[in-house]
């Protein structure tokens, strides 16, 4: 009986061997290339490959895991390694189950490496990358997948997103789809993230990731070697949890258009994108930009063929012509001071406008300024008409997107579709109702998870806050108008209203400068020697320091010797009670 089971038990032990062994045995396999604009096939030379660049040819890769030990502490295992040759790479390692790991390559100098973090799966889908060289000076080498990337672990998170580039497929070199957004970083926590970026092969892209919660990502779409010839599309795009969504350029300018058959980006997005009327103006501004730009390459290269005719010429003549350059040099200094005689009279006879109103009338007590209504030496925005005509359309794309996801969040039940449809841009910066903006941040917050307020809703509602903020500030700081009123400490610590100073002077100069500010300490001596000729006599100076410490202040206060008013706003940069740093609205999430 004994002997019965003591042979079952090394049996047992056997299988289970077997069965570890077997577990170990699953490979994944890593494939790389090395790639240009002239050849997409890794092992051809590129006559305008750089030596700089040639270094990733033979670059080595390693494969490696993150292990956490019991007590919190980490190192990585190397699953796999190996050297490019004649730019291209096969590898394979062993794992036995699903597992997110690090790709580094590192060129053979060891100066430069470049990541990539993917899943690799048990006897799975190889791995296919590629190191990107566009071989111009402003692109650096990038490291893509091929194809397909697959950052997703937890089915109930996962998402998709396809793409279709064929029809332009032949317009395309090295085309590279990113998908970029909110996700969850490596160590699960919220945060900005890459969620895949893949190589097109033959015109295709999947990209699969996972996300924690509604959210409004970016897809873009580069390609092409150089300035002229580059491609660049971009599209937002609405994602939660088992999302699919399909991305694919349209029309004539190839703008991408992203469309989803159910779920909140359908809702939110395709209601109105694949209205008829919109796509119709969409292709209309597609053709008018490829128009634009087509008269704008020929008309590039028109000038540089007679950059480089005048150059040849000049350098031919150059020694026969040597001395009739000496004689046209001592003309062209006597035109040249002519035509400044000529400039400064017109100057002098010019009528300047030193005020602008905005078109606000003068306050109670400032009658006395002579104001226009808009400060026409310094227009710095183009009359409607003189837009092109693509800039035009673009314009009314943008009003028709605004007022679709306008009406949208006003009136949805759905705090979250609303959310959402502002992150997407209804009033927002471009908007005409950007005001009405901070009281639905505050509806929406009444009714969502206090947790999630703080993180989605809060710091937009502030950020659109301080920016409708500043914007009216901005337009009262013009002559006519009662200048804000403030009060600050001095270095002694007392306060100083600055409606006093007003109060006691018919003219004050506020002066923000930073011990920091080379600019603004350059002016001292100047403001010294104005200081001492009116100072007293109905002059005033106040200085508000910016610094963030009061003993920078005082430092720079004591070496330069202010003898005006000197009061600190001091705190960290635009946290002070006082000056507010100019907010310019952020590139627009949408288009």
């Amino acid at each position: 009986m004994k002997q019965t089971l003591s042979l079952m038990s090394i049996i047992a032990i056997a299988i289970a061997l077997y069965g570890a062994e077997a577990v170990s045995a699953e490979t994944f396999t890593v494939i790389g290339k090395y790639v240009t604009p002239t050849s997409k096939d890794a092992t051809t030379d590129s006559a305008s490959g750089s030596e700089s660049q040639s270094g990733w040819k033979s670059a080595s890769l390693q494969v490696m895991r993150e292990v956490r030990n019991d007590d919190g502490t980490s190192v990585l295992l190397e699953l796999a390694s190996g050297n490019f040759v004649d730019g291209s790479l096969n590898i394979t390692g062993e794992i036995n189950e699903p597992t997110m790991v690090s790709i580094a390559v590192s060129k053979v100098d060891g100066e430069e490496s470049l990541k990539r973090t993917v899943l690799v799966e048990p006897d799975g889908e190889m791995v296919s990358f590629a190191l990107v060289d566009r071989q111009v000076a402003y692109h650096s080498v990038r490291m893509v997948l091929v194809g397909t990337s697959s950052r997703a672990v937890d089915e109930t998170r996962r998402f998709t997103i396809r793409g279709d580039f064929r029809s332009m497929q032949d317009e395309l070199s090295l085309g590279i789809v990113t998908v970029s957004g909110p996700g969850l970083d490596a160590k699960g926590e919220i945060a900005l993230v890459t969620h895949g970026s893949v190589l097109l092969d033959d015109g295709m892209f999947s990209i699969e990731s996972e996300i924690h919660e509604p959210s409004v990502l970016l897809v873009h779409a580069t390609a092409g070697e150089n300035a002229v010839n580059e491609y660049y599309g971009m599209v937002n795009i609405v994602v939660e949890p088992h999302s699919e969504i399909a991305i694919e350029p349209r029309g004539w300018g190839r703008e991408l258009v992203a469309t989803a058959k159910h779920g909140r980006h359908h809702r939110l997005v395709d209601s109105w994108q694949q209205n008829a009327s919109y796509q119709t103006l969409l292709n209309d501004y597609g053709k008018s930009y490829k128009d634009f730009r087509d008269a704008w390459e020929a008309s590039f290269g028109a000038l540089r063929a007679a950059a480089s005719a005048a150059k040849a010429l000049a350098a031919k003549t150059e020694q026969d012509s040597s001395g009739t350059a000496s004689e046209s040099g001592n003309q062209s200094e006597d035109t040249k001071s002519s035509d400044n005689e000529s400039d400064q009279e017109e100057v002098e006879g010019e009528e300047k406008v030193l005020a602008f109103s905005n078109g606000r009338p003068q306050a109670d007590g400032c009658e006395h300024v002579a104001t226009a209504d808009s400060d026409t030496q310094n227009e710095a925005t183009l009359p409607a008409n003189d837009f092109p005509e693509y800039h035009k359309l673009f314009l009314e794309l943008v009003d028709k997107r605004t007022e679709a996801l306008e009406q949208i969040a006003s009136n949805s039940d759905d705090p979250m579709d609303v959310l959402l449809a502002m992150e997407l841009g209804a009033f927002g910066y471009d908007s005409e109702n950007i005001k009405k903006s901070v009281p639905m941040y505050d509806k929406i917050a009444a009714q969502l998870d206090p947790e999630f307020v703080a993180r989605r809703v809060t710091p937009a509602r502030d950020e659109f806050a301080s920016f409708i903020e500043t914007d009216e500030i901005d337009k009262r700081l013009v002559p006519g108008q009662i200048a804000p009123s403030f009060r600050l400490p001095d270095l002694s610590g007392s306060e100083i209203a600055f409606s006093d100073v007003v109060a006691d002077n018919d003219m004050v100069l506020i002066d923000f400068w930073a011990s920091w500010c080379g600019p603004c300490i350059a002016v001292f001596p100047d403001l010294k020697e104005l200081y001492a000729s009116y100072g007293g006599n109905g002059f005033e100076i106040v200085a508000v320091s910016l610094d963030s410490t009061t003993e920078a202040w005082e430092e720079a206060s004591d070496e330069h010797e202010i003898p005006w008013i000197d009061v600190g706003d001091i705190a960290e940069p635009g946290e002070g009670p006082v000056a507010i740093p100019m907010v310019s609205s952020p590139f627009q999430r949408v288009f």
